[in-house]
């Protein structure tokens, strides 16, 4: 078990970048670093005020270059998009700049955790991050960056390796990190191909120190060979009552890595659920950890509930028309992944009324906005389906076969019932138009979106009572 650094703030003078970081110009140590802060866009580590490489909420830079001595590490928000092409990616610091000595030969993990308004923190030395992994064999490294969190026993399981029943492997507090260990994949019995890649599932789980209850029960990642493997413990941010997640992060020396989310499949999900059908009426809406708990009540168009607690694994609803509870209208199903939220959205027409299940981001970041698109226009159930088209305010937009410079449509092709991912933006007023797919022809639009820092907002392409198309508009952030 090792103590991780926690950085202190320092006035530090900038410095040139040939004089600290490396590649292959005789650097002796490597830097990689891992966002965890909480509310925080795309994230620049930067060395000596350098931008480095950036990583979203969870995941994980590659590895960067740099020369022993003293150096400033921060973090810089990615500045969003405000719809008109920028030359270059521009950053926004945030904190203030912090002193870390590197040593020679060392390699160093930063987790970023904390806040945009006061980011912090932790670093741990690793050994030869840029080095390959050898044949045959994972490494595989645990660091606590729970600020919430008990002290915990860190069990893992890898019956791949010859670990076919749990052991621990470290009892680690907030601020500790384990060193790096490796695993030996044994080589399958009259295994003929010696190029085969070999894979091992390694199981890890974590107990509460002080009470021996199971915090994060097992949750097994598949790897493969010649895998590095860095196991976080962070903050929960979700819906459940467990303070602490696991973030797992895999991949070849050197390499960025997505976070996987490991949660206590015990903890709750949430759900909300908005009418978006004019046709049809308020509804009650029956759902809950008991499939029999009132979720939302009288949710007429254009409403949205609140978010209430189902189960994880497989959550169910039941609606019925708020004037008529006896009648259940329409039920719904789907796979539900602990700790997250999800809304349920009433799409007609309202003879063949159906729930349709969002997972909703609500990680609000305080320096832009996010949106998405549903679209629910009944009329259009059997196609065309949706061009998109987004421009800053009052821009204009001439997609007319005429126009050589006609541009493509942020989303394509959205058929009735889907939606578009999230898009990030400035905070500012945006004009979103609507076409048939392929054609110029524009059935809505300009519709005015103002978007402000901190939002999260799901617009809902629909019908009103008389047939007239229009955007509805619903909050996700929390």
């Amino acid at each position: 078990m090792k103590a991780l650094r926690h950085v202190v703030p320092a006035v530090l003078a900038s410095v040139a970048l040939t004089s600290c970081l490396g590649g292959g110009n005789g650097a002796t140590t490597y830097v990689r670093g891992v966002n965890l802060v909480t509310d925080s866009p795309d994230l620049e580590f930067t060395i000596d005020t350098v931008d480095v490489s950036s990583a979203t909420y969870g995941a994980m830079t590659p590895i960067t270059g740099a020369h022993p001595g003293s150096h400033a590490i921060q973090v810089a928000g990615v500045n969003p998009s405000n719809l008109v092409t920028q030359p270059l990616i521009t950053y926004t610091p945030f904190g203030t700049p912090v002193n870390e000595t590197f040593a020679d030969t060392v390699g160093y993990t930063v987790v970023a955790y904390g806040t945009v308004s006061d980011p912090k923190f932790l670093v741990s030395s690793d050994t030869d991050l840029e080095s390959q992994v050898p044949q045959y064999e994972v490494i595989y490294k645990i660091m606590d960056a729970a600020t919430k969190g008990p002290p915990v026993i860190v069990y893992i399981t890898a019956p791949g390796a010859g670990i076919n029943t749990r052991i621990e492997v470290a009892k680690l507090n907030f601020g500790e990190s384990t060193s790096d260990s490796s695993l030996t994949i044994a080589i399958p019995a009259g295994l003929l191909n010696t190029g085969t890649t070999l894979s091992l599932n390694l199981t890890i789980e974590l107990e509460n120190a002080l009470t021996g209850e199971d915090v994060i029960p097992p949750n097994t990642l598949t790897v493969t060979e010649q895998e590095r493997v860095l196991f976080v413990i962070a903050d929960n941010i979700g819906p459940g009552t467990t303070p602490i997640v696991i973030d797992a992060l895999a991949g070849a020396a050197g390499a960025s890595a997505s976070g996987v989310l490991f949660a206590n499949p015990a903890d709750d999900a949430e759900l909300a659920f908005a009418n978006v059908t004019a046709t049809a009426p308020p509804f009650n809406v029956i759902g809950g950890l008991n499939l029999q708990s009132t979720l939302a009540s009288n949710i007429g168009f254009g409403q949205k509930s609140a978010y209430g607690s189902v189960n994880s694994g497989v959550a169910g609803t039941i609606a019925a028309p708020t004037a008529d509870p006896s009648l259940l209208t329409f039920l719904v199903s789907f796979a539900s992944q602990a700790d997250q939220s999800y809304t349920e959205y009433a799409v007609g027409p309202l003879p063949m009324i159906v729930g349709v299940v969002l997972q909703d981001d609500r990680r609000s970041v305080p320096v832009e906005g996010e949106f998405r698109f549903l679209n629910a226009a009944y009329e259009f159930e059997f196609g065309p389906a949706m061009d998109i088209y987004l421009v800053p305010h009052d821009a204009g937009l001439n997609i007319l076969a005429t126009n050589g410079n006609r541009p493509p449509p942020n989303y394509s092709a959205v058929a009735f019932k889907a939606s578009t991912p999230y898009l990030q933006v400035a905070a500012g007023i945006y004009d979103a138009y609507f076409a048939n797919t392929g054609t110029s022809d524009i059935i809505l639009g300009p519709v005015v979106l103002t978007i402000a820092n901190g939002a999260i907002t799901t617009y809902v392409f629909t019908n009103e009572a008389n047939g007239v198309l229009e955007l509805l508009s619903f909050n996700d952030a929390k």
